[in-house]
């Protein structure tokens, strides 16, 4: 009969810490996310910048780029890949 009656025991104590955790956890998520709002912040890498730079100077094909846009989204955009596979290895060689 001890041992049943510790059992029981055990069995709500581990009742116990299964939820003190789930209450403190969403507090410090709550903590959390209020410190998170407060420093949020993005920063834009070198090539990003030059993108930006380069849509508001007007650099950008803007009829090419829709026609793009729409055929990704039809599902009808197609590149041969060994044409991908060219122009990649070109941009890597150093021409002198």
């Amino acid at each position: 009969m001890e041992i049943g009656s510790n059992l029981n025991g055990l069995n709500s104590l581990q009742e116990l810490t299964k939820v003190a955790p789930t209450v403190t956890q969403a507090q410090s998520g709550a903590t959390q996310a209020k410190k998170e709002s407060l420093s949020d912040r993005a920063t834009l890498s070198s090539t990003a910048s030059a993108m930006a730079q380069s849509a508001a100077n007007g650099d950008v094909r803007t009829e090419k780029t829709a026609e793009i846009q729409a055929a990704l989204a039809a599902g009808s955009y197609h590149v041969e890949p060994a044409e991908v596979a060219v122009k990649v290895v070109d941009s890597m060689i150093v021409k002198v």
